[in-house]
């Protein structure tokens, strides 16, 4: 993300600014957030980004499947560049990530063609909430979209068994008939 984040001595990038004083405030009281209703700042901004890296990478071998995904903020972004885009995705991702724009999303999900999701949410995640992952599951299910729910023992992370879901998701989006 274009977003440089520096938190004691960890260095990274994210594709918004954390609201680090609810995040603490989250972790102290031990409660996962939810960000159902949070709108980022600059969503437009990223997703239009995002949107257009999809359209370079696809100008060589236009109509070949593509899988959007990620993790944390990037499960969020690319299932929100999947409900807002007139593209087809062959898959999205969706590894420890949470709804946002409840409402704008729930009206996408009636709208949208059927998507394939992947989603994978720990169980102790105790940044974004697990509970939070379940809803917009059935919320995906409830709009008629195919959903594979991994939950797994863990917290805010994306294990092995992560990996092995993404890679049986490219596997059938790009096995020929």
């Amino acid at each position: 993300g274009p977003v440089e984040v520096v938190n004691d001595d960890r260095r990274g990038f994210a594709w918004w600014n954390v609201d680090q004083a609810a995040k603490d405030r989250a972790l102290k009281a031990q409660r996962a957030r939810d960000l159902s209703t949070w709108r980022p700042i600059n969503l437009e901004a990223v997703r239009l980004a995002v949107s257009e890296f999809v359209d370079e990478i696809d100008r060589p071998s236009p109509n070949r499947p593509i899988i959007i995904g990620g993790f944390s903020q990037g499960a969020i972004l690319a299932l929100d560049v999947a409900l807002t885009s007139t593209r087809e995705f062959a898959g999205v991702f969706f590894a420890s990530g949470s709804a946002i724009l409840a409402p704008e999303w729930d009206r996408q999900l009636l709208l949208k063609r059927k998507l394939n999701v992947v989603m994978t949410h720990g169980q102790h995640d105790i940044d974004l909430s697990f509970a939070g992952a379940e809803a917009l599951r059935d919320r995906l299910l409830r709009a008629g979209h195919n959903v594979r729910w991994r939950p797994f023992e863990g917290g805010h992370e994306m294990p092995v068994m992560a990996w092995r879901e993404l890679k049986a998701m490219i596997r059938e989006a790009t096995q020929k008939d």
